[in-house]
């Protein structure tokens, strides 16, 4: 299930404000029985991907790259054989999700944002404008991680056992009998679920060798190799070595003392050879003078 409990229509180039819309999918229950639940919210999050936003001015308009926290970068995963060894992953406008204990069904999550993230609830009018001019504090973005995606493993009952088959006018022709035990599984399955309907599509971003791709793609090929039995495929594809993304937060929070390092070390390791090669001659030369 790659899915989104609110539709967000806005371009960033024509449409830069928009109330969502709440999307009804009549999912609901269903993941209820399975013990999860999509909220109906946005996750926020510090830890986020830029995005051009148009700015007018005096001489015209001009685009500007700027963070915009409803595009959450995921890169620090848990342990988890669908996202293991993934390089970071973005999603856009995505819900957050809540796993409560069903019998028999196991949750896992293995998608979730970074500490410094936020929800918001309900409908939202979204202007970018405006949350350009005034971002929020930093300090509201503290609700921890967010989970945005999980893997169920279990034995699913069919959402209809032991209910009483349809009568109205919709179903003319209604089986005879209620739904009974022959419409539930007797096997274990596998379920997963991201809240973000976009996760599927190709995102670019601009690296050191120009635009690289998300690994988006390596998560959803885990995922069907998982679900499909296949883990071997996974375990292989683990193997790779890939060089994580550093923390934009932490690596800013380092730009001065890594400077400072750069700056005062090689200095500091200069003077002690003086001083070192200094003494040494000293020494000679006072042996000279014996």
């Amino acid at each position: 299930w790659v899915i989104n409990q609110q539709v967000v229509d806005m371009d960033m180039y024509r449409k830069q404000a928009t109330l969502t819309q709440l999307r009804e999918l009549n999912l609901d229950d269903m993941f209820m029985k399975y013990g999860v639940k999509v909220n109906y919210d946005f996750v926020q999050d510090l830890e986020a991907e830029s995005t051009e936003i148009f700015q007018s001015g005096p001489e015209g308009g001009s685009f500007d790259s700027r963070k915009w926290v409803f595009y959450p970068l995921l890169f620090n995963f848990p342990e988890h054989p669908v996202s293991r060894n993934a390089d970071a992953v973005l999603h856009r406008y995505a819900n957050s999700i809540d796993t409560f204990h069903r019998p028999g069904i196991t949750p896992s999550v293995f998608l979730q944002t970074s500490p410094m993230s936020r929800t918001i609830q309900g409908r939202q009018f979204i202007d970018v404008n405006e949350y350009m001019q005034a971002p929020p504090p930093a300090s509201i973005f503290n609700q921890g991680p967010k989970i945005t995606g999980v893997l169920l493993e279990g034995i699913f009952e069919s959402l209809f056992a032991n209910r009483q088959a349809p009568t109205d006018s919709l179903a003319p022709n209604p089986p005879a009998a209620p739904f009974g035990i022959r419409n539930n599984p007797i096997a274990p399955g596998k379920m997963i679920i991201i809240s973000d309907d976009e996760f599927a599509q190709g995102k670019l971003f601009r690296g050191e060798r120009g635009y690289m791709p998300y690994d988006n793609k390596t998560i959803l090929m885990n995922a069907v190799d998982y679900l499909a039995g296949d883990e071997a495929l996974t375990d292989l594809r683990s193997k790779e070595v890939v060089v994580r993304m550093i923390s934009r937060e932490k690596g800013r929070d380092a730009v001065g003392m890594i400077r400072v390092i750069n700056l005062v070390v090689p200095i500091l390791l200069i003077l002690i050879y003086g001083f070192i090669r200094f003494y040494l001659r000293r020494r000679r030369n006072e042996g000279l003078k014996v």
